[in-house]
């Protein structure tokens, strides 16, 4: 996701999301949410775990995220 669609990062995230705090997302109004994952480079490598408050609008829906190498 680009940077826009994260706060507190400020570049492009690859992220193999593991779990969705959605107990907390009223607190964002609903736009966004905190996920935990893998972290990944762009070719896929694990890089360690991560959390990150997300844009709802920019997770994939379930089967259909992209390869961290789509660009």
């Amino acid at each position: 996701m680009s940077k826009e669609d994260w706060r507190y990062g400020g570049f492009t995230l690859f992220l193999r999301v593991e779990s969705v705090r959605d107990d907390l997302s009223s607190y964002y109004d609903d736009e966004w949410i905190w996920v935990s994952g893998q972290q990944l480079a762009r070719d896929g490598t694990p890089l360690g775990q991560l959390d990150a408050l997300v844009r709802v609008a920019a997770l994939p829906r379930p089967n259909t995220a992209p390869h961290p190498t789509d660009g």
